[in-house]
């Protein structure tokens, strides 16, 4: 189970949390960004929806040695998100191989839960950054230090679920999943997991009372 949600169901469920829009927005503009790797620095191409709020449209790569534009990266149908200017572009070793990878916040969640980040993994046989499908589906992403990345959501008041993804052999991999429900009843607690273990899952089922307020 990949714990995700399509890009129109968050449309859905983000709703409130946004900018207000002014009648015109002014063109987007490059900002250069904090972040700095060894060998590259970023600029952003953002567009001012209402004062702190940006809409990301591309991203260019800067060889520091050079300072010349070493690749850009067209950015389509992102979120307006409320950021500094300078901070739209995140640097993180996603995939753990020791390089820096690109993220940027794609789509935040306003008044819900869930959000994406958009995931661009540096190649380093091309010498570039390459757009990740995989990663950039999964909702509320994170990358932990110890190999792991988790993703999680939530559908309304009453379910949560997780999944924890490992890359095996340059391949992102489900290794534990859980899902937690409320009964139709209100009465009771429901919690599915599975994890694998040596090739195989091990599943297990949790049934327990539900306390509103229980500590």
């Amino acid at each position: 189970m990949k714990t995700l949600l399509r890009i129109g169901t968050l449309l859905a469920c983000l709703g409130m949390g946004g900018p207000a829009h002014a009648e015109e927005a002014p063109p987007p503009a490059w900002h250069d960004q904090r972040v700095l790797t060894a060998d590259f620095a970023f600029s952003a191409l953002a567009t001012v929806e209402d004062e702190e709020w940006f809409t990301i449209r591309g991203i260019r790569v800067v060889s520091r040695k050079t300072g010349q534009v070493v690749q850009e990266l067209p950015i389509e149908g992102a979120e307006a998100i409320r950021r500094d200017a300078d901070e739209l572009v995140r640097i993180v070793d996603a995939n753990f191989d020791g390089r820096p990878d690109i993220v940027i916040t794609y789509m935040e969640a306003g008044a819900g839960p869930n959000y994406v980040d958009g995931f661009y993994l540096f190649d380093a046989r091309q010498g570039r950054f390459v757009p990740d499908t995989d990663l950039s589906q999964l909702t509320q992403p994170a990358i932990h230090a110890d190999g792991t990345i988790t993703s999680s959501s939530r559908g309304g008041c009453c379910q949560f679920d997780m999944a924890t993804y490992r890359y095996v052999n340059g391949k992102l991999v489900l290794v534990e999943a859980s899902e937690e429900a409320m009964t139709a009843d209100g009465k009771w607690i429901e919690t599915r997991t599975r994890k694998l273990v040596k090739g195989k899952w091990q599943r297990r089922f949790k049934r327990v009372p539900n306390r509103p307020g229980a500590q």
